[in-house]
């Protein structure tokens, strides 16, 4: 089985709940640089199976700056991926509206 495991830095963007399925996802983004060198937001969702690394996603402030570490199964139906690890390298001041 060919597992990939990359850690990186990403703006956490905030925590999703499906229908239908039993897990929260973390969102996040970064910037990738084009050939052209252009820049692009990408955006992720991906599971948080660990319940104390869901309990340290739920402190989190959109905006946030984040270290965190992805696995990604590709050779399994669907190309699951989870958040294995994370740490807060930067916080957002959170706005009051």
């Amino acid at each position: 089985m060919r597992t990939e495991t990359l850690t990186f830095k990403a703006i956490f963007t905030g925590l999703v709940n499906v229908e239908g399925e039993n897990f929260t996802r973390a969102g996040y983004c970064v910037r990738s640089r084009r050939p052209d060198g252009t820049e692009k937001i990408v955006s992720s969702l991906t599971p948080v199976n660990d319940l104390a690394l869901l309990k340290k996603l739920e402190t989190l402030n959109h905006g946030d700056v984040i270290e965190i570490t992805i696995e990604t199964r590709w050779n399994e139906p669907g190309i699951p991926s989870k958040v294995l690890a994370l740490s807060v390298t930067g916080r957002q001041e959170q706005q009051v509206a």
